[in-house]
């Protein structure tokens, strides 16, 4: 990261987050640590279902292990293709809920209700919010493991997305012209007075989320109040 901002001057006061799915969670959330460590800041970590625990033996692991698209077995074997040679001793630095939190940025994380990674992430959001760390976690009951990235069965699949845009968007953009962003069952909603940073947040979001704008609402004269809606590609 710091070789990137040294490309660019200007790009070094760029708020920068991380943001992933399952593996790719545990991936964003490990980055982030190890960058607090290097001195190295990100705004915001935003994370799907993630992975947070090698251990695969907690309560939702055994009771949606099998059956739910995600299996206990495929969990194992992920692991143990991930740690390699000395799994035991890597499992104790990759473990997340063995580590120290409180360097982390404010974290958004989502559970799905029916997905055998849904107890650990769920300690992982308590643990961040024991260690001090702002954490905003949501559980979606019913909703199995990728449920987020399956728009043409779930409605559910475009409102996670807006949660997380919302979050996303309220850490990347730091201007007095945007007065708040937040979600709503319509979609994002963003209070601003500036229709260029309008834009900006919108595009930003969208690339961030791998997300197509597909609509924008004015639902006053004066640009007060705007809906953005984000749908899966």
């Amino acid at each position: 990261m710091r070789s990137l901002r040294a490309e660019d001057p200007e790009e070094a006061a760029v708020p920068l987050a991380l943001a992933g799915d399952s593996a790719g969670g545990h991936i964003a959330l490990e980055s982030a640590l190890r960058l607090a460590a290097a001195d190295e800041t990100v705004a915001h970590v935003a994370v799907l279902y993630p992975v947070i625990s090698a251990a695969c033996n907690s309560d939702s692991m055994r009771v949606f292990g099998e059956g739910h698209m995600l299996t206990r077995e495929a969990m194992r074997w992920f692991w143990e293709c991930y740690l390699g040679e000395g799994a035991e001793s890597a499992a104790r630095t990759t473990d997340l809920l063995q580590v120290a939190l409180g360097a982390l940025p404010p974290v958004t994380l989502v559970t799905a209700g029916c997905d055998p990674l849904r107890d650990e992430g769920e300690r992982f959001a308590r643990r961040l919010a024991q260690s001090g760390v702002r954490v905003a976690s949501r559980r979606y009951p019913g909703m199995i493991h990728g449920f987020a990235g399956l728009p043409q069965l779930t409605d559910q699949a475009a409102e996670v997305l807006s949660f997380l845009g919302g979050a996303l968007a309220a850490a990347l953009v730091r201007t007095p012209a945007v007065r708040s962003v937040a979600v709503e069952p319509e979609g994002l909603l963003v209070r601003t007075d500036d229709t260029t940073v309008l834009a900006r947040t919108l595009a930003a979001t969208a690339q961030a989320l791998h997300c197509t704008l597909y609509e924008v609402q004015v639902t006053d004269d004066t640009l007060e109040h705007v809906f953005a809606y984000l749908v899966a590609r």
